[in-house]
């Protein structure tokens, strides 16, 4: 990655580079699943009626599991796809942020001139605090919007975890170099523009509906 990015500098100041690389990650690796996270939620919502009768019906917990792990396979809306997600970014923001800050290391007199607006020098800290407070702001709007009252107990501790996140992050962001600052708040307003707008294209479907399965048509042989 530190390569691709001391290559693509050949062709745009790093005041364009950082924001255009953030863009970049969310979009191919981040935005296919949150969609994919979004059609499984929705899925898994609308079989909860489903299950929650054939646990009555099952005579012991071992029928019960092997019917719900049917149903899951079915329907294609197994709980596990539903972290895909927030375990992808994590690492995801870890290697990133790794690769840029060596960027820094490697290129300091062009990062220390091709800044922009109030930060022209992305080797130091912004000097206003601006970026940090921007990051701050969206990481809890984007929090509150990911919030549902449907959520399982592990998705509430990684909203939480969120939450706290998002007061780390600006502090962090408030002592290191405007280079990782402008790649956090990109990134971040990214995701909730990106939220909001998932958030309008799949809302979310009756919880009582029960999906049902595709109906195959029959076969005829000709007499």
């Amino acid at each position: 990655m530190l390569q691709t990015l001391l290559s693509c500098h050949a062709y745009m100041p790093w005041c364009f580079e950082i924001p255009a690389m953030a863009i970049f990650l969310r979009s191919t690796i981040t935005l296919p699943l949150a969609i994919s996270s979004i059609k499984t939620g929705r899925k898994y919502a609308q079989v909860q009626p489903l299950l929650k009768e054939a646990k009555k019906r099952c005579p012991n917990d071992k029928a019960y599991r092997t019917f719900r792990s049917k149903i899951y396979k079915r329907f294609n809306c197994h709980p596990v796809m539903l972290y895909a997600l927030p375990l992808t970014q994590i690492p995801l923001f870890a290697l990133a942020s790794f690769q840029l800050r060596k960027a820094v290391e490697v290129s300091p007199d062009t990062m220390s001139t091709e800044g922009m607006l109030w930060f022209p020098d992305l080797t130091m800290p912004d000097p206003h605090g601006i970026l940090p407070a921007i990051l701050a702001c969206t990481y809890l709007t984007n929090m509150s919007i990911l919030r549902r009252p449907q959520d399982s107990r592990l998705l509430r501790i990684f909203n939480t975890a969120g939450i706290l996140s998002a007061f780390v992050v600006s502090f962090m962001a408030s002592k290191t170099s405007t280079a990782l600052s402008l790649y956090w708040t990109t990134s971040a307003i990214y995701s909730l523009a990106q939220n909001i707008c998932l958030r309008n294209m799949f809302k979310q479907g009756d919880p009582r509906l029960v999906l049902r399965p595709k109906k195959v048509q029959p076969n005829h042989k000709n007499t």
